[in-house]
C-alpha cells in the first residue's frame, strides 16, 4: 500500500506541477508600461512642485522609437497639466526635455525549476529616461527627474512568442545559450511519470 500511495503522489504531483506552469506570464510591454509608470508618477510630483498652473513644453527625440513609446505614457500622465507636446513655445514656464530614453529586454540564463521539468528563462526588463527642466532661453537644468527601473521574473520558454510585442522590436530580447542539462531534463521527468502511472495502473489491476 506505501509503494502504491507513493506512485500516486508523484504522479499527482508532476501533473500539477505541468498545470502549475501553464500560467501565461505578463508580457514584456506590460511590465515595461508598469515600470514607467513609476517614472512619471515621479515627474508628475516634480511638477506638483513647480505649479500646476504654469504652463510646460515637453520634447523628445521623436525619431527615437524608445524615447516616443514612453513619451505616450507620459502623455498620459500629465493630463492634469498645461503641456505643449513636441514644439517650442517662449511663453511657457518651463520646458521639460526628455533624454537618455531606455527600453530593454534581457533574457539572463536558462533555468528548470519545477517537478515537471519546465524549462525556464530569467527575465529582465528595464525601463529609464531623464526629464531636464529648463526655463524658455536658457539651457542650463533648474530641476530634472533621472529615472531607472527593473524588474526581474521567470517565464517558460514555450510561452516567448506570447510575451513579446511584435509592435516594439526593442522590447524583445536575444536568447542566452541553452546548457546541455536542461535539453533532457523534460523528457526524463515525462518519462518518469508515465513509467510512475504504468505501475500505477497495473499495481491497480493486481488487487
Amino acid at each position: 500500500m506505501t509503494f502504491k500511495y507513493l506512485l500516486w503522489f508523484i504522479l499527482i504531483s508532476g501533473l500539477g506541477g505541468i498545470a502549475f506552469s501553464q500560467q501565461m506570464p505578463e508580457g514584456n510591454s506590460r511590465i515595461a508600461g508598469r515600470l514607467i509608470a513609476e517614472g512619471v508618477t515621479s515627474l508628475t510630483n516634480k511638477l506638483m512642485k513647480l505649479g500646476d498652473e504654469k504652463l510646460y513644453v515637453f520634447l523628445f527625440d521623436e525619431s527615437n522609437p524608445e524615447a516616443e513609446y514612453i513619451a505616450q505614457y507620459v502623455r498620459s500622465g500629465l493630463q492634469g497639466f498645461k503641456v505643449i507636446w513636441g514644439e517650442k513655445f517662449d511663453s511657457a514656464n518651463y520646458v521639460l526635455t526628455m533624454k537618455n530614453a531606455v527600453l530593454d529586454v534581457d533574457y539572463l540564463s536558462y533555468s528548470s525549476d519545477n517537478i515537471a521539468g519546465t524549462k525556464r528563462i530569467e527575465r529582465r526588463v528595464k525601463a529609464g529616461f531623464g526629464v531636464y527642466v529648463t526655463v524658455p532661453g536658457n539651457a542650463i537644468a533648474v530641476d530634472s527627474v533621472i529615472f531607472s527601473r527593473s524588474g526581474k521574473d521567470y517565464i517558460e520558454a514555450q510561452n516567448l512568442s506570447v510575451i513579446e510585442d511584435s509592435g516594439a522590436p526593442f522590447l524583445s530580447g536575444k536568447l542566452p545559450d541553452e546548457g546541455s542539462v536542461s535539453s533532457v531534463v523534460v523528457p526524463a521527468v515525462m518519462i518518469g511519470l508515465s513509467a510512475a502511472a504504468i505501475i500505477l495502473f497495473f499495481t491497480i489491476r493486481s488487487k
